[in-house]
Formats: C-alpha cells, structure tokens, sequence
C-alpha cells in the first residue's frame, strides 16, 4: 500500500520521537535499577556492621557473665558463640527488626567459617552448613541486561557478607540475604511510571506530529491543488499559498508559470481555431462572389414589381452580411505585425475615449476618466492597445443600461501598466465568465464574437493578459495588465506568437 506524504512524515517523526523516548528510558532505567541495587547493597552493608557490633556486644556480655568456650577447638567455639548469640535479646530484637524494616532484605544470618549457621532470621537454617550465595556487589556493576535478566528472572537471593573474630581468630560472617524479587518489587512502581511517561510521549508525539505534518504539509497540498488546477486549465490569479519562505515563492512562480502557460495555450488555440476557420472562409468566399455575380444578374432580368426588388434587396443585404462575416474571419486569422514604440498610454485611452464618447453619450451613461496616477513610456502597438480599449468601452456601452456609469483608469501596478474598464451594467453569469474570451462566443444579438477574443489575444501578444470581474446585476470590470517590460523580451515574445499564429500562413 502507497502511504501518503502526510503519513509517511506522520510515521518518520513518530518514530523518530520513539526512538528518543526508548533510549532516554533505557538510561532512565538503568540510573534507576544501578541507584536501587547500590541503595540495597549500601543499606545491607550498614545493616551487616550493626550486626557485627551488636555481635561484639553479645561476646562481651558473656565474658562478663564468666562464660568461656571449653576449648579452642572450632565445636566448642561455635557452641560458645551460639550460647552468646542467643542468650542477647539486643542482637536477636536487631535482626528481627532489620528484617522487618527493610524492604529488600530477605535474612541475615551469622555462620562460622565452616558455614554452620549460629544465628539466622530464617529457624529452619540453625545449626545447617549454608552456601555462599552470590555477592550482590557483582550484580550493582553489572550491564543492564545483566540486571534485567537477574532480577526479572527465577528468584534468588544475594548476599553482603562482614567477616568477624573470635579474639584474634578469624570466626566467621554476617550474612545479609537480599531477594531479587524483593529488589524488583521495589524498582517496579519506578517501571510501570516509566512505562506509562514514555507511551504517553509516544502516543502525544504522534498526535504532534499529525498535528504538525497538517500544518507543514497543507501549503504543499494546496500547491498540489493548484498544479492540478493549472493542468485542469484553471489559472489562479494570485498565489495560493501567501508566505514569504520558500513554499511562498514557490507557488508565486507556479503563478507566474500558469500565467504564461494560459498565454501560451490561449495562442495555440487561437492558431487551431485561425488554421480551421480559414479553411472554412476561403471556401465560403468563392460561393459568395459567385452568388454576388448572378445577383447583379437578377437585377438586370427581373421586372420592377415591389415585391421581387423587395427580395432582391434582402437577398444583397444577407450576401453581404455573409461577406462581411468571412472578411471578419479572415482578418483574425492572419498574423499580426507587431508596431512597438514607446507610447505614453494617456494618448491612446484619450484617443478611444474620444471615438467611444458619442455611443456612451447616446445610450445615457455617465463616463468617468482618470489617468492621474504617472504610468511611465510602455513598448506597445498602439493601433492594437487602442482596439482593445476601444472594443472594451463599447461592449460595456451595449451591456449597461441608461443612467449607469462606465470608468477608465490607468494606473501602475509594480511593473505594470494596468487599464482597468468598469461599468454598472448587467453583469455576467458565472456560467460565462470562462468562454468570453473564447472566439466566437457571444450573447449579444448580432455578435460576432470576435472583439474580447481579439482583446485577449493583441494583451497576451504584448507579454500582457486580460482578466473579468463581474458580478449579476452590479457590472463588470476588465483590467488589461501590460508589463513594464524591455523591448528585447517584448519582441522575442512577439516574435514567438506571430510564428505560431503564422505557421499555417507560411
């Protein structure tokens, strides 16, 4: 199964998190389990040397009384000792009570040398020869996993031993017994609180890091989105992801892509739709003059009654709307000339206000003009930029009602010019807003669908684009975007659109 990135960076950082929560437990664990067994084996060494003394005691005490061992032979001096042993209530109330008291210790016992036990917390013990056990010093230093197989294993107890006289004769030991599963029940609760800190690090570090993998990784899916929008043919006006890190740039120039992407693509399906409409007029054209040949004709053979100058009549006026229609197509589809000069921009929206002002005046609308903002020299065709403005103002003319307002302004935005056409009229549905720019789409009666095509084309010609903002019942608003560009990128730019719209002429 393919994980997602999201999961995948989920999982990698969750593990990773885990990774540390083990390692800082495991040296957790060891600090815990070293502490505990030197605790144990420092409290059974101090508890070993009370008991040496409390044994020193009892010694002492039976010399006191005029006891002394029969001989020296070793029966007699464990005879003595146990005598002395077991007649101290001090020695006997101090192991009873350290075995009591302390956690970890399972019994103390006092043997000779030979391992006969004199004294032991366990009864069952006296007068047994007991084995050394293992000494828990050993375990203290051990590894870890030594420790854990040890204490988590089968029981078994360990030892400190203090060796003790008899006079100047070495006699033999005190014996403290620990029990493994005394130390690990008190190591346990350290564990499970442990285990139970570091699952909960797991599962919150899992939760963070879903948490943040949403967070980090949303710029990166919603410029997925936006890739596949552009692929789909949808171009988003401004970046998706408003940032200034990387991720910002990033979809700033999937932006800047798009744009030049939808300029290119704009430019081949014009080309297409020029190679294939000019087919179709060419062929058109013949039939037409054929047709305006035999009309001439007619006129000179059919009587002057009303009614057959009547069909004549509309018979010309039909074959020279048709003719007029083919030229229109023709025209569009040859390759455009580009005439770049450097152009103050005022004159040329001065020059279409002028010859769009009668219509506007006519239909009752109210123009407002504003070209104060400084807009420097720009490289552009003026005949084409004066078209576009010109086609701008009297479709906003035809679509706003009597009493409304259309605006022009000029302005500068970074590095470019920018010539923004408002007007109050009726607006255009949504279902449109995508195919007004496409050729031959109209919804005006007798339309052509050739002017905002022509508008798109002659902006995307000068590196420049075209957009639509319009509302139902409130107005519309183009804004053309002309870059403020250097006549070396102007011109290669030209050069590349007129070899695509050309190719099919040549």
């Amino acid at each position: 199964m393919r994980l997602s990135l999201k999961t995948k960076f989920t999982l990698a950082t969750s593990l990773l998190v885990l990774a540390v929560v083990v390692v800082v437990s495991a040296l957790y664990l060891a600090r815990l389990m070293r502490q505990t067994l030197r605790q144990a084996n420092d409290n059974a060494a101090f508890i070993a040397q009370q008991i040496y003394d409390a044994c020193g005691e009892a010694l002492r005490e039976a010399a006191e009384r005029g006891e002394s061992p029969e001989s020296l032979e070793p029966a007699d001096l464990r005879d003595y000792a146990r005598h002395a042993f077991d007649n101290s209530s001090t020695l006997n109330s101090l192991i009873e009570s350290d075995v009591g008291i302390s956690p970890t210790i399972y019994e103390i016992t006092i043997s000779d040398s030979e391992g006969y036990v004199l004294l032991s917390s366990d009864a069952s013990l006296r007068d047994r020869q007991v084995a050394r056990r293992p000494p828990l010093a050993s375990l203290v230093h051990g590894s870890l996993l030594q420790q854990l197989r040890e204490l988590y294993g089968p029981p078994q107890t360990y030892e400190s031993s203090l060796a003790f006289r008899l006079g100047a004769m070495p006699f033999g030991d005190i014996r403290v017994g620990l029990s493994s599963a005394l130390i690990r029940g008190e190591i346990s609760p350290g564990l499970i609180t442990a285990a139970y800190w570091a699952t909960g690090a797991a599962l919150l570090s899992t939760l963070l890091a879903f948490v943040v993998s949403n967070v980090a990784l949303a710029p990166i899916e919603q410029i997925s989105a936006q890739l596949d929008r552009i692929y789909a043919g949808h171009f988003d006006i401004k970046p998706v992801v408003a940032r200034g890190d990387a991720l910002g740039a990033v979809s700033t120039k999937i932006v800047g892509i798009g744009k030049q992407l939808q300029g290119v693509r704009e430019i081949l399906r014009l080309a297409l739709s020029g190679r294939q409409t000019e087919g179709f007029a060419h062929e058109m054209k013949n039939p037409l003059n054929s047709m305006k040949l035999w009309l001439e004709v007619l006129k000179t053979n059919v009587p002057d009654g009303p009614e057959p100058q009547q069909a004549l009549q509309m018979l010309d006026s039909e074959i020279e709307r048709l003719d007029r229609v083919v030229r229109t197509y023709i025209s569009f589809t040859k390759p455009i000339e580009l005439k770049l000069e450097e152009t103050d921009l005022r004159t040329v929206l001065e020059e279409a206000v002028d010859v769009a002002r009668p219509s506007i005046v006519k239909a009752g609308l109210l123009l407002h003009v504003d070209f104060a903002s400084p807009v420097p020299r720009t490289l552009v065709d003026r005949q084409l930029i004066y078209q576009t403005v010109l086609n701008l103002l009297l479709n906003a003319c035809d679509f706003t009602n009597s009493g409304g307002r259309i605006s022009l302004t000029l302005q500068r935005s970074g590095e470019n010019a920018v010539i923004v056409v408002e007007d109050t009229g009726r607006g255009i549905p949504r279902e449109n807003r995508e195919k007004i720019f496409q050729l031959f789409f109209t919804t005006r009666p007798g339309g052509t669908g050739i002017g905002l095509a022509n508008a798109c084309r002659f902006a995307q010609l000068h590196n420049g684009e075209i957009k639509c903002d319009s509302e139902v019942g409130r107005g519309t608003r183009f804004r053309v975007e002309l870059p403020l560009a250097r006549p070396a990128e102007v011109s290669e730019t030209s050069e590349y659109a007129r070899q695509l719209l050309g190719a099919e002429k040549k």
